[in-house]
This record gives C-alpha cells, structure tokens and sequence, in this order.
C-alpha cells in the first residue's frame, strides 16, 4: 500500500520528489553512503548486490556501532516520542516495491533495530506505534542520477546541521567535480557553500591523501 502526493517543484531544478508510505522491510539501507567513506574496511558495493543480506547486515553494524551508541539518541526519541515527521527520508526504487534510502538511513537503521527487538519481544518501544514498522513515510525521487542522490546527501551533511567529518565531505564534492563534471560555482549554488569553503575542503583531502 503507497499513498502518493506531488511535492512543490524543486527551485534549484531537481527531481521532484512523490510521498508515500513504504514497509520498512522493503527500505534498504545505501552501502555506498559517504558516512562509510573513512570506516577502514569500506569497500564500494555494486548496484546489483546493494539488497544482498550480508551487506545489509555489514551496513545495519556501521549505522549502529558498537553497542547501538550511533543511534542511542534516535532510539531514546523513538520511545519517548514516536516518529517526529522533522527530517524526511528520501528513497530511490531499486526493484519492484523495494526502495534504497538516499537519505535518513541512520534513522531508518535505528527503526529495523526497533522492529528486530520488538518482534523478539525484547523491547517496549513506548510511543512508537508498531503500526509504524508496515507504512513509514518517505519521498521518493524517480529519475533522479547519482549526482542528485550525492547533492540530497550534501544538503544534510556538508551544509546542513550534521556534518560529516571533512574527509567525508571533501570526497563528496570532489566525486561531483571530477567524476560528474560539475563546475565549483555549480557545486557552491547546490551545496549552499562559498568558493572558499570549497577549496578549503578540497585541501583537507588532498592533505589526506598525500
């Protein structure tokens, strides 16, 4: 079951996105987030292996951490407050019903936590409604290219108010200029940074990698 709504039209000219609401079983979490970039045993997953269950679970382990202490705070809200509609989660369709998580896949890791536990009978999940786990809304980008899911995702960890560390940053931009083509101004006016930022950034990983 899915219901859909048009969003406005993006003012910056990228796909425009559709709500509806998506079983959790069939979100899957993205490998190949930048969050993962400087994890030490980080290795770029194909696009026809992104479902396979040993990367979801290898995914699953990154997002948690140790002892759940990377969603420790989502999961606290969880409980207390249920599902707060601030952030979206967006997706993109990777097969029939099933959808890959461009952005919120913290949040969407910390819900199949939620469910695994609740299932087991080892949880009080408190203000979240089990219902949630059979209809979490999201908005879904149809059409969209590899350099819209990188800007979706620079939005909310280069601009946005949780960062990325800077080597995680920096790769991002640089993928959008050197792999994408895209100009420094084009990748400032998306981003919302300064050329200054930018060039900063860029420094950060050539120093890293020297």
């Amino acid at each position: 079951m899915s219901d859909e709504a048009a969003q406005p039209q993006d003012p910056q000219g990228l796909p425009v996105g559709t709500k509806r609401n998506v079983a959790l079983r069939n979100l899957f979490l993205d490998p190949n987030n930048y969050r993962f970039i400087d994890q030490q045993d980080y290795v770029r997953v194909p696009e026809d292996k992104v479902m396979d269950a040993d990367i979801q679970r290898r995914t699953t382990a990154f997002l948690l951490g140790r002892n759940n202490e990377e969603v420790d705070d989502l999961i606290a809200s969880f409980k207390k407050s249920g599902w707060l509609p601030v952030d979206q989660i967006q997706v993109r369709q990777i097969a029939q019903g099933k959808y890959l998580v461009v952005e919120g896949n913290r949040r969407v890791a910390a819900l199949k936590h939620l469910e695994r536990r609740f299932q087991e009978g080892g949880v009080d999940l408190g203000g979240l409604d089990p219902s949630f786990f059979s209809a979490v809304p999201v908005v879904l980008y149809e059409n969209a290219d590899e350099a819209h899911r990188l800007i979706v995702m620079a939005l909310g960890h280069i601009s946005g108010k949780k960062r990325w560390p800077l080597v995680n940053q920096a790769r991002l931009v640089q993928s959008l200029i050197k792999e994408h083509k895209w100009s420094e101004q084009d990748v400032c006016d998306a981003v919302s940074m300064s050329k200054k930022e930018l060039r900063s950034t860029l420094k950060t990983l050539d120093l890293c990698e020297r």
